[in-house]
């Protein structure tokens, strides 16, 4: 068999070996069992996600989630003071090689003015973070805590429960401590059982 023939015949087979091989993952996707053992297996690593979370949260720990929110605001505080550093780099240029001092007195003020405002929004972040954890110490003290100031509760959300005479973190835990009010009040308010339950082990 010259050299031509032994390559052609290589091709068909890499060729016969691929189709089949393609359509063996087809016929995996498309089976149910194989398709069906995926879909849990994701279910199971979001419920898992969300008690990792809860379990964080009763513990006083922030979140995977919070710790990204945090790095990312942290990095874009970094990015712009670069920034910063760059344009003040820039006008300290001018004032060396111009001898029109207004113009670079005005950039200057720009820059600080640029420098006020990245101070009020890091001072706003750690406010926030304060604010946290003042919520979570609220309403493990097992005082009458609005619902508003549990983890995890936004406006929109304590507007449902408080239209449903939900207001404070005992009327909470009273109506969504076990699975049947969870179930009740998820009909009630259109709010998930799995939130609920988060809301409850938050404000316990």
């Amino acid at each position: 068999m010259d050299p031509d023939e032994q390559k052609s015949v290589r091709d068909r087979l890499a060729a016969q070996a691929e189709e089949s091989l393609g359509k063996l993952a087809q016929d995996l996707l498309e089976s149910p069992l194989i398709s069906g053992a995926l879909t849990r297996a994701m279910e199971a690593r979001e419920k898992a996600s969300a008690v990792q979370e809860a379990a964080m949260s009763v513990l006083n720990l922030p979140s995977a989630s919070d710790i990204e929110r945090l790095t990312r605001r942290v990095r874009s505080v970094s990015q712009r003071l670069e920034g910063i550093e760059d344009q003040l780099d820039v006008r300290l240029g001018d004032i060396n090689g111009s001898a029109a001092g207004t113009t670079a007195e005005m950039g200057l003020a720009e820059v600080e003015a640029r420098i006020g405002h990245l101070a009020n929004e890091v001072a706003g972040l750690a406010a926030a973070l304060g604010s946290k954890d003042t919520k979570k110490a609220k309403a493990k003290s097992g005082a009458a805590t609005a619902v508003a100031d549990v983890e995890g509760v936004g406006p929109a959300t304590a507007k449902k429960l408080v239209a449903v005479g939900i207001t404070t973190t005992s009327e909470l835990i009273a109506a969504a401590g076990d699975a049947k009010g969870r179930a009740a009040l998820a009909q009630q308010t259109g709010l998930s059982e799995k939130r609920l339950a988060a809301w409850v082990k938050a404000a316990r």
